[in-house]
């Protein structure tokens, strides 16, 4: 692997606990006009609180953690990784994008550490080292939802626009590509941007009923301006990553003038979910006078199962881990964290809806489960 591999990552957090090395890469743009909230503090903030959590829980396993913020976290991370003998033993939380997380499982795939993505997606991490766990659904059922959206509204006029060159939006768009060729009476239309929203006429996408525009925030936005100006009136349908915070979507709104578009998203997290994830959210918000975001209250979840694994003196072990999910988080009780419905082919599964926001009244609104 050579250093511009590395350089690629252009924000990365790395938490180190005790023996345990629990580390968090995130490379989302930091620099992105359209995002109000800070995306790494909240990440940060959300880390602490779940050690504080776990650390009051357990007095008798007071859990440490050491923060590098910049290149030199994954850099290290996976220089050593190169040696798999340093993370023998030990357990891994981060990897929030599913290329950290894959690269990261394929490096360690004769170790026997044990990780906990707080993110990934891919149907592939898995099957790479199964060693490797994520709290996301994957995308396999995401598309399962999407199709049964697209089935249940009758939609039958379907775009496919793949904004850019990650494996995340080329693994979506070719997952409901797969499902929809498998549905009759369905016309579709599949177009990638390479290197600019020229590279495609959008303007013939005006009387389609539905485009589903998977990707990330900074790919996706020229792509819904653009649409917005050609005044299509279908529904975009976005990835989970666009369903940020309410603050983000807001100011997104506010800057491209999206008033009438109607842009959708499947959302596995929903704020005010379950009582305990009430709990945390509130706690966030007194102490930090934010709106809390998926990535912090993912980040959170993560870092308060690992911790909580460490503390409960287990060793590092899959079988180990396996029976701690099934009797301690999805027969959640006590800690405070988000409704996980079981645990298939190493993703916690949670509930998938589709939702709309409604920027007038600034709130998300479920229309599909």
């Amino acid at each position: 692997m050579n250093k511009k591999n590395f350089l690629s990552l252009n924000l990365s957090l790395l938490f180190t606990i005790n023996t345990y090395a629990l580390v968090f890469i995130d490379n989302a743009v930091t620099n992105d006009t359209y995002i109000p909230s800070n995306k790494k503090n909240q990440i940060i903030l959300a880390h602490k609180m779940a050690l504080d959590f776990v650390n009051k829980r357990n007095p008798t396993c007071q859990i440490k953690s050491k923060v590098l913020i910049g290149h030199d976290g994954p850099l290290s991370f996976y220089k050593q990784a190169q040696s798999e003998s340093n993370f023998q033993d030990q357990f891994l939380v981060g990897f929030i994008h599913s290329s950290e997380a894959l690269l990261a499982a394929s490096l360690l795939k004769n170790s026997n550490a044990l990780a906990l993505s707080s993110g990934a997606s891919t149907d592939n991490l898995f099957q790479t080292n199964q060693n490797f766990y994520s709290i996301a659904n994957p995308i396999s059922l995401i598309t399962e939802h999407v199709l049964s959206f697209i089935n249940h509204n009758n939609i039958k006029k379907i775009g496919i626009i793949i904004p850019g060159n990650s494996s995340f939006s080329l693994e979506l768009a070719s997952k409901l590509k797969l499902s929809l060729k498998k549905t009759i009476n369905i016309e579709i239309d599949i177009n990638k941007v390479n290197s600019s929203i020229s590279d495609i006429d959008l303007k013939k996408y005006k009387d389609f009923e539905f485009l589903y525009v998977p990707g990330f925030l900074q790919q996706t936005l020229p792509i819904i301006k653009k649409l917005n100006q050609h005044n299509f009136k279908g529904i975009i349908y976005g990835s989970a990553n666009l369903a940020r915070s309410k603050p983000d979507l807001d100011l997104f709104y506010r800057k491209l003038g999206l008033q009438d578009i109607k842009l959708l998203f499947p959302a596995t997290w929903e704020n005010g979910e379950s009582q305990n994830s009430i709990f945390f959210e509130n706690q966030f918000k007194s102490k930090f006078n934010e709106e809390i975001m998926g990535t912090a209250i993912y980040t959170y979840d993560a870092t308060v199962i690992a911790a909580e694994y460490i503390c409960q003196g287990n060793s590092i072990s899959k079988n180990k881990f396996e029976i701690f999910i099934k009797n301690k988080v999805l027969n959640n009780k006590n800690l405070t964290i988000r409704k996980y419905l079981k645990i298939e082919n190493g993703h916690l599964i949670s509930s998938v809806k589709t939702v709309e926001y409604i920027h007038k009244e600034k709130k998300f609104k479920k229309i599909f489960q």
